[in-house]
């Protein structure tokens, strides 16, 4: 017995002195790094890991520096330089330093380094004759110390405003939060906020409200509570989306969302927890949102299941991917739980109700219709018809090859009848309603995961195992009348997101006399074009794409504009301009000698930047601007004195 407590106060004892190793472990990790701008002073965030943002996850923090710029930035810990970036896009001016952990942190957007970096990129540029460059200095050239000023911040690069964008990565370039830092400057008391709720049908025989398709429900707010009032009717395979975001103390920006959780009946089945993300699976963004609904609205919705394709590994669930499935008679509660890094806690709480009516009760979702159409929803095809006033609902014939099935309507609300169409079971060429034929513009089902060559008389497309995310229902067009005398190439629907590159080639019938002046142009929904480049091969222009849309073929003959803003002895400065290609390159010399001229896109000016300040610009001046089409403008003028403009 004696022995026996011995045991016991020694284990407890050493327990209590474990504890309390881990307890000051905890403590040196908390105090790891220091907050790069302002130490020890309130501040305030533009964005958060883990963050939606329109084209990937956020991967730090956007710390604000009061929409100035030139705030110290200081090292956030011990380490070296490991990697400088100059580029006029993306970061702009970014440091990488490597620190005694194995970790990384990054700051970006920097309007300047610190004078020994800023030498050494200065001279670096020089030796390369470029403006963008990406430096991998010896781990001994720049030693830095915590709190170290290393650079100063800015608005480089694709900020869209001024600030410090820091990142966290661990040593298999997987980026971290860095409010798991318990970073004091940061305060956050705020709960998420609810926007929407949407539940979507995952297959044609599921319903809600007894309609099939994808329904978004507004929400009511009580404190850090949500609920939808109504209960909603569901049956079949269910899949739930969740508008959502951040806001923090003392800001009006929306920040992300980390976890989430939602749960049936107190029974969790899906769980979110951004903790870390792969920059090798940062694609899968597209397949995490409601990327649909991104294109058509702007607005990012978690999905609150596991879509197909999607490899992103922080996810828990059930073993239906947090997919719901409801049976006739039955009523259960969603119970969605969202946190922020600092455990602020909001709820969202709704009700829905199994059952399946004859016919629907609300009209949401069916289109204001002059005549039949359809859509594609995943794998069921959707067809909207008008009944004929005081008829009933008649079936519909579908056609698929040489085959032909008679379709019942599927639900009539108003005076439109839906039909139905299981995808999977094959592709239909054309439908019959009300002794009318009408014909789907679908060319081609397409399976992710493998290899598969389109050919039509206008375009071919090459994808490779690895170019979708899942099976795509692929419709291609051409019109041969673009803006009165151009060609219009229709690519698939932007409904579907792109994987990996896909490798097309457009085939005109119009002749392009100029072909090295001629390019691939894509087409958005206002109207403007954005510059594509592709090669002539033949009666062929090849390029790559990783969206689907609508290109065309455009000359530029076009050279680019240069306006001369400041020219003297010790400053020179242009603005660099392009009407429809876009800026390429730009070179310029003095007597032949190349001088660095650092470029902002966002002003369109460029200006120089001498190896030596007491150098004095003097001599032929010389500068090229090359645009993305091949063409050249030219700029010349004498520097004799100490100014000249």
């Amino acid at each position: 017995m004696f022995y026996n407590k011995n045991i016991l106060f020694v284990t407890g004892f050493m327990f209590a002195v474990c504890s309390l190793c881990y307890a000051q472990m905890d403590s040196v990790l908390d105090d790891y790094y220091l907050f790069p701008i302002k130490p020890g002073n309130r501040n305030t965030l533009a964005g958060t890991m883990g963050e939606l943002r329109s084209t990937h996850f956020h991967t730090g923090i956007d710390i604000r520096t009061g929409g100035v710029q030139g705030l110290p930035v200081h090292a956030a810990a011990d380490g070296y330089i490991s990697r400088i970036a100059v580029s006029p896009n993306g970061y702009g001016n970014a440091l990488y330093i490597t620190h005694g952990n194995g970790q990384k942190t990054v700051y970006a957007h920097l309007k300047e380094f610190t004078a020994p970096v800023k030498q050494y990129v200065i001279e670096e540029q020089y030796k390369r004759n470029s403006f963008q460059v990406n430096l991998f200095p010896s781990k001994y050239k720049f030693r830095v110390r915590k709190g170290d000023i290393i650079a100063h911040s800015g608005n480089s690069g694709s900020s869209g405003g001024p600030h410090l964008h820091f990142d966290i990565r661990n040593d298999k370039q997987a980026v971290l939060n860095p409010l798991e830092y318990n970073f004091e400057e940061i305060i956050d008391t705020r709960s998420p906020e609810v926007r929407k709720i949407a539940l979507k049908t995952m297959d044609k025989y599921s319903r809600i409200n007894n309609q099939f398709g994808r329904f978004e429900f507004n929400v009511i707010k009580s404190g850090n509570h949500y609920i939808v009032e109504e209960p909603i009717q569901v049956y079949g395979s269910i899949g739930v989306e969740l508008y959502a975001y951040d806001r923090q103390d003392w800001t009006k920006f929306h920040t992300g969302i980390n976890e989430i959780v939602m749960e049936i009946d107190s029974q969790e089945v899906f769980r979110q927890v951004i903790r870390e993300i792969p920059f090798s699976k940062s694609r899968n963004f597209y397949n995490h949102i409601n990327y649909r609904q991104l294109k058509a609205t702007g607005l990012r919705f978690h999905k609150l299941y596991v879509d197909n394709g999607n490899e992103l590994d922080f996810y828990t669930t059930d073993k239906e991917k947090g997919i719901l499935t409801f049976d006739i008679e039955c009523e259960h509660e969603i119970v969605i739980t969202m946190f922020d890094t600092y455990r602020n806690r909001s709820f969202l709480k709704l009700n829905l109700r199994c059952i399946l009516q004859s016919e629907p009760i609300s009209d949401t979702g069916i289109p204001a219709l002059d005549e039949s159409t359809y859509e594609i929803l995943d794998n069921t095809l959707i067809v909207y018809s008008i009944s004929p006033e005081d008829e009933s609902s008649e079936p519909a014939v579908f056609f698929s090859g040489l085959s032909s099935y008679l379709i019942d309507t599927s639900y009539t609300l108003d005076n439109i009848n839906v039909y139905l169409w299981d995808l999977s079971f094959g592709l239909p060429d054309s439908v019959e309603l009300c002794n009318t034929k009408e014909y789907f513009g679908i060319d081609v089902m397409i399976p992710p995961e493998n290899e598969y060559q389109f050919y039509s008389h206008h375009l071919e497309a090459s994808f490779g195992k690895r170019s979708l995310f899942d099976t795509i229902y692929l419709d291609v067009g051409y019109d041969p009348d673009f803006n009165g005398n151009g060609e219009l190439f229709l690519f698939g629907s932007d409904q579907y997101p792109v994987r990996s590159y896909i490798e097309v080639s457009l085939i005109p019938d119009n002749n392009y006399p100029d072909r090295d002046k001629t390019h691939i142009y894509s087409v958005d929904g206002a109207g403007n074009f954005n510059f594509r480049g592709g090669t002539w091969d033949g009666d062929k222009i090849k390029f790559k794409t990783r969206t689907f849309g609508s290109y065309t073929l455009l000359q530029d003959s076009i050279p680019p504009e240069i306006r001369p803003l400041i020219i003297n002895s010790e400053k020179l400065v242009f603005k660099i301009t392009d009407k429809l290609s876009g800026i390429k390159s730009y070179e310029l010399t003095l007597d032949d000698a190349w001088v660095l001229m650092s470029y902002d896109p966002k002003t369109s000016n460029i200006w120089s930047v001498k190896l030596d300040e007491k150098q004095s610009l003097k001599g032929q001046l010389a500068l090229r601007v090359t645009d993305k089409a091949g063409n050249v403008k030219v700029h010349k003028t004498n520097i004799i004195s100490q100014k000249q403009n």
